[in-house]
């Protein structure tokens, strides 16, 4: 049995069925159908979900205080029992600190080893292990094979193989559980949002993940779509050529819709994998560790350290994101350093220190832009951030009259962006707001906060669906799943 794990020596075995942890039970059956419109976006970092009440789509926010929830499962060492969300990282700190040794010299033991703490999962999902081989290097747990070929991940602490789509069900049901909670009255029904590019098999293992959470019916919708509907984009008379661009906390999706009159048709997508909101806590991670070295500031000793997503960083990658969360609201932030010192770091800086992760965004812009004929206001490579324009080395023109006159002379007519959705926590930095407009000279609207955008979407798909909303037309799940291999949806929405 395959298998792509950072444990030496690792065997995977898989037990029988009966041996597996079950997802969490689903509400008695003899409960009335809920009337509840629920919208889940079911992301790589973090899931949120949303409600309509008295006409209007809302989020739901977790116990916490927090709009969204981490997309992650650990089960604890001393009993094997299963932790989702914010609880799930508590006992798995982004650093280790020095603890009191025990009396006998021993160091006490962490609640959830890292080796047992799941994120991430929606990357393998509905994927053959040798699809994900370069994925399940990055990981801080072990992937193994199924019998069919399929990834499944280890858990030391249950010595047993779990399915990513389990993973998500936990998450889901987490969040079903949080609704209920809230309304007083089961979940049975829910829009869930999947990215564009997911295939057949992905978006099949995140309706099933659905059903095992105990939602009874299903409907999957398209991220860049509900995020479209967030922001009340509908195309009115004269159509709209709408780019959605999506910064999650590990991947970057980009995509481009048709709308006219309410009908909404994804006309492609294109991404980066392994680029998002953690790649830029990490630069700015590895920058304050070198101004600390630089300045005789000893960084605290934490000996071993775990980071989500895998990047070890310890304090400065906290005081890192502190630093994002404060650019996005002014020019300059104050970071605090071990020893009670401070660093001034400008937006400019930022800018600067990330602007080879600017390219890459750039990049995924103009392979999806050549695909479909996108005019650009400016070329994405001569609109990074953070460096003097033309810089990028590449060579190419910046003006749409260039672009036109390297065009086939029988290829179609060059579209223009009209409409601009942003979606996700990093987009809310200014420095990427004006990245975006930049390159299609449209300023992206603001009306929704973009980390709540998808499952707001989500939401509102599922009153229209219900009749609690009206004036929105959405396309036939068939005709877009049969034509573009996209799916809006699944048939049987009866609540």
């Amino acid at each position: 049995m395959a298998c792509a794990s950072r444990a030496a020596g690792w065997t995977p075995a898989v037990r029988p069925a009966a041996g597996r942890r079950a997802p969490p039970a689903a509400r008695p059956a003899q409960l009335p159908p809920s009337r509840a419109v629920v919208g889940i976006d079911l992301g790589t970092s973090n899931s949120c979900v949303a409600v309509v009440s008295d006409g209007e789509a809302r989020v739901l926010p977790a116990a916490d205080g927090n709009s969204s929830v981490p997309s992650v499962v650990s089960f604890t060492q001393d009993s094997g029992s299963m932790l989702v969300g914010q609880e799930a990282l508590d006992p798995v700190p982004r650093y280790q600190p020095a603890r009191p040794a025990a009396k006998d010299g021993a160091q006490p033991q962490l609640r959830v080893s890292p080796a047992d703490c799941f994120h991430s999962f929606k990357r393998l999902i509905g994927k053959k292990l040798e699809d994900v081989a370069d994925e399940a290097a990055r990981l801080t747990y072990a992937v193994g094979q199924g019998d069919r070929g399929e990834a499944l991940v280890y858990s030391p602490t249950l010595d047993d193989m779990l399915s990513p789509e389990e993973l998500s069900s936990f998450v889901l049901a987490h969040l079903k559980r949080q609704v209920e909670d809230v309304l007083g009255e089961p979940v049975t029904g829910a829009v869930v949002t999947v990215p564009a590019h997911f295939n057949q098999a992905q978006q099949g293992a995140t309706h099933a993940a659905a059903q095992q959470a105990g939602i009874a019916t299903v409907q999957l919708l398209q991220e860049p779509v509900a995020a479209a509907l967030a922001y009340g984009i509908n195309g009115g008379t004269d159509g709209d050529t709408v780019l959605v661009v999506d910064v999650g906390g590990g991947t970057f999706d980009v995509s481009v819709l048709q709308a006219f009159e309410g009908i909404m048709e994804v006309l492609g997508t294109a991404g980066d994998a392994n680029l998002g909101g953690n790649d830029f806590d990490a630069r700015l991670a590895d920058w304050l560790e070198a101004e600390c070295a630089a300045h005789g500031v000893a960084a605290p000793d934490h000996g071993a350290r775990f980071v989500h997503e895998g990047q070890a960083h310890g304090w400065a990658l906290e005081a890192a994101e502190a630093a994002k969360v404060a650019l996005s609201r002014a020019d300059a932030a104050e970071v605090a350093l071990p020893g009670g010192a401070s660093l001034a770091l400008s937006r400019q800086q930022f800018e600067e220190l990330t602007s080879e992760l600017f390219q890459r965004m750039a990049n995924v812009l103009e392979a999806l832009g050549d695909a479909l004929f996108i005019e650009w206001a400016v070329r994405p490579s001569d609109a990074v951030p953070g460096r003097p324009q033309g810089s990028n080395g590449s060579g190419s023109g910046s003006s749409g009259e260039q672009q036109q006159q390297q065009q086939d002379r029988w290829a179609p007519p060059p579209r223009r962006i009209t409409q601009v959705a942003l979606v996700g926590q990093l987009t809310r930095l200014p420095s990427v707001q004006q990245f975006v407009a930049r390159c299609t000279g449209v300023q992206p609207r603001m009306t929704v906060d973009p980390a709540e955008a998808v499952a707001l979407g989500a939401a509102i798909h599922a009153g229209v669906l219900l009749g609690e909303l009206s004036g929105v037309e959405l396309m036939d799940g068939s005709y877009s799943q049969d034509l573009h291999d996209r799916a809006t949806g699944f048939s049987g929405w009866q609540p």
